[in-house]
C-alpha cells in the first residue's frame, strides 16, 4: 500500500512539473506565434489596402462566428477601411479562409483567399479565381455577391461569411 501511495505522489509531482514546463513554454512562444500570424495576415492586408500603412486589430472573435478578426486599415490617422478575416466551411467541410476589405464609404476594396486547399480542385477552389473575386472590386456592399454555378456550396459559404461581415460593418463601423 505504501508503495502505491509513493508511486502516486511521484506521478503527481512529475505531472505537475510537466504542466509547469508546458505553461512556461507557452508563455515564451505565444508572442512569437501571434507575431508571425500577424505578419502573415499583413501581407494580405497590404494587398487589399495598398495605401494603408498601419493595421490595428479591432476585434478578435473566435465565438463560432465566421468572422475571426477585424482589422482597421489606416493611412496616418485616417481610417481607410476595415478588413475582415473570415473562416467558413466549404463543400468538403474543411475551412475556407479569406479576407475581405470594406472601405469607410461602404464599398468592397478587395478579396484574398488565404486557404481553400480542402476544396475540390477546379470546383470549390474556384472561389479563389477572378470570376468570383472580381465581384469585390470597388462595388457597393449593398449590391450582393453572386454564387458560382457548379461550386454552389463553397461559394454560398463564402457569401454567407461576407454577409456576416457586411452586417458587422453596418452595425459597428458605418
Amino acid at each position: 500500500m505504501k508503495k502505491i501511495i509513493k508511486l502516486a505522489i511521484i506521478l503527481a509531482v512529475i505531472g505537475g512539473l510537466s504542466a509547469f514546463c508546458l505553461s512556461l513554454v507557452n508563455d515564451v512562444t505565444k508572442p512569437l506565434i501571434d507575431e508571425r500570424a500577424t505578419a502573415k495576415a499583413r501581407i494580405y492586408l497590404e494587398a487589399i489596402f495598398t495605401d494603408s500603412d498601419t493595421f490595428e486589430v479591432a476585434n478578435e472573435n473566435g465565438n463560432g462566428s465566421a468572422i475571426e478578426s477585424v482589422y482597421i486599415a489606416k493611412s496616418g490617422s485616417t481610417i481607410d477601411g476595415y478588413a475582415y478575416m473570415l473562416n467558413v466551411k466549404g463543400y468538403s467541410g474543411t475551412p475556407i479562409s479569406y479576407i475581405i476589405g470594406i472601405s469607410t464609404d461602404g464599398k468592397f476594396v478587395g478579396y484574398e483567399v488565404l486557404d481553400a486547399s480542402g476544396e475540390t480542385p477546379g470546383i470549390g477552389t474556384r472561389v479563389q479565381e477572378e470570376e468570383f473575386s472580381k465581384q469585390f472590386d470597388d462595388t457597393s456592399i449593398t449590391k450582393g455577391i453572386d454564387t458560382l454555378s457548379g461550386a454552389t456550396i463553397s461559394s454560398k459559404a463564402v457569401v454567407s461569411g461576407v454577409n456576416e461581415a457586411i452586417e458587422d460593418f453596418n452595425k459597428n463601423y458605418k
